[in-house]
């Protein structure tokens, strides 16, 4: 009789760890392709929707009056939906419009990361902050862009700080590879923004302008100069205003030079520490 005890082998259907729930938030940029749609959850949030598009909850944090006055077809499709709507509030005209917890969801990432209370800047920012509140695992974000005029000066910065949060806390967040989140066109030191120099070519225009003023303006001191008497305090204060002319000049002429290079997102200082041509 042996007294070896059986070997035990590991159930395949059974794991020691489950997978983390997975959620993919989608908008309507054109990395939403990229989308994997075989996560745990599929939010949506987006002004033109697609009953064929597998999702399991939609987001609509626009006050219901706006709505009716601008997307009034939004609504009729958000009327005839069944799955969990998330909206501002339980809208009766929404039979499946879902109050947004925002208080409770303020509460607990507070508790948790420290959040900043009511730091919410865009539809996406509520998805993603709500993600964190129910512990998913892992986030896709596909389709979102906050690109458009207003939306890259206030929108990002919620949604980014939201990301920095969740990595940091080992929330793994995947996102389309033309997704302009979390990317910039230019390197602080090394590159500059870029600028449409339609928009800067009236001040360019005005600081040479100013330029050539305050040289004409040196030169008619210094020519005074010249005839005048060294020890005369008239002179004497017209030589500081020369001065301070030139100085002026070099500034305004640097500034419109910088301006002009500024708008072609050029390189300042390349990385080998060379001034860029």
């Amino acid at each position: 009789m042996s007294f070896l005890r059986p070997e035990k082998r590991p159930n395949p259907t059974r794991s020691a760890t489950p997978p983390a729930r997975s959620v993919t938030i989608l908008g309507f940029f054109q990395d939403r392709r990229e989308a994997p749609l075989d996560t745990t959850e599929v939010w949506g949030s987006m002004y033109e929707a697609y009953d064929d598009l597998r999702w399991t909850r939609w987001f609509e944090m626009h006050q219901l009056d706006f709505l009716r006055r601008w997307r009034p077809n939004h609504v009729a499709w958000l009327a005839k939906q069944s799955r969990p709507i998330y909206m501002l509030e339980a809208y009766p005209e929404i039979p499946a419009a879902v109050a947004y917890p925002r208080q409770e969801v303020n509460a607990a990432l507070g508790r948790r990361f420290g959040f900043s209370h009511d730091y919410f800047t865009s539809s996406f920012s509520y998805m993603l902050a709500l993600a964190l509140h129910e512990h998913f695992g892992a986030v896709g974000l596909y389709g979102v862009g906050l690109i458009e005029d207003g939306e890259c000066l206030y929108e990002r910065a919620g949604l980014e700080y939201l990301i920095g949060m969740a990595q940091g806390a080992g929330v793994k967040v995947t996102m389309g590879k033309g997704t302009p989140i979390l990317r910039i066109d230019y390197v602080y030191g090394y590159t500059e923004p870029r600028l449409n120099l339609a928009d800067v070519a009236p001040i360019i225009s005005f600081l040479e302008q100013n330029a050539k003023f305050k040289k004409a303006s040196a030169d008619s001191i210094e020519a005074w100069l010249k005839a005048a008497p060294k020890d005369d305090p008239q002179a004497q204060y017209m030589a500081r205003q020369m001065i301070a002319y030139d100085s002026q000049v070099l500034q305004l002429k640097d500034l419109a030079t910088w301006l002009k290079h500024y708008g072609r997102g050029g390189c300042l200082i390349g990385p080998d520490g060379d001034l860029a041509k």
